[in-house]
């Protein structure tokens, strides 16, 4: 019921090796640049799951407003979505959804600073959340943080239940080729052709590769 940046979306990025314009599939919805997922969430030791039944009042105002945020980030009123998740973090300044989707709002806009604020909050408060650390190492990526983006994207890959493994693996593998690390690009982008060989845009890139 949350939202990221359209899913499908393609973006065209060129090697520094000089190896041709790549395109890849930002994922950015459930699975993408990934969305939040607001109807259970882990607490910060991973310990228990809170769920409706015993979901404290400003924990449910936190996450309808939410999930209002997020329809509209899905019809690209970004503005309103943020003025949404405003409330959200109002009700509870640590719902972690709320967090990471306005870091994905963020991004939107092209406020890198203010997104990685609210994508470090939300892993502050929920380490295993693999979606937030696949956004944010898919940003700093773009800002040609490799090093640091790799290490997210290896947090993300950690996380036996993720099921964004193959969308990962390609972030992955475009970001060790913008970086000039074609042999660990490689291995990143078989990887993601393996779990998703019907996919284009992994079986583009590990061609050019």
């Amino acid at each position: 019921s949350a939202a990221c940046l359209n899913a499908d979306r393609w973006h065209a990025v060129r090697w520094s090796a000089g190896l041709a314009v790549l395109l890849l599939w930002t994922v950015l919805l459930s699975s993408g640049c990934a969305a939040p997922s607001s109807n259970a969430q882990t607490g910060a030791t991973g310990a228990d799951l809170t769920t409706e039944s015993d979901e404290p009042e400003a924990r449910k105002r936190a996450r309808l407003r939410t999930e209002l945020a997020a329809g509209y980030f899905e019809q690209g009123q970004t503005t309103v979505a943020l003025d949404e998740i405003k409330q959200a973090l109002l009700s509870d300044a640590n719902y972690a959804p709320a967090l990471s989707l306005r870091g994905l709002a963020y991004m939107r806009i092209s406020e890198p600073k203010l997104a990685e604020e609210s994508f470090r909050r939300a892993l502050q408060l929920n380490a295993r959340d693999a979606d937030v650390a696949h956004n944010f190492g898919w940003m700093l990526c773009q800002q040609g943080r490799f090093a640091e983006a790799n290490a997210l994207f290896g947090q993300a890959l950690s996380n036996p239940t993720y099921t964004g493994r193959a969308r990962t693996w390609m972030a992955q593998g475009v970001c060790h080729a913008k970086a000039g690390q074609l042999a660990e690009a490689e291995v990143a982008l078989t990887r993601s052709f393996e779990l998703d060989a019907g996919n284009p845009v992994a079986a583009f890139n590990l061609a050019q590769v």
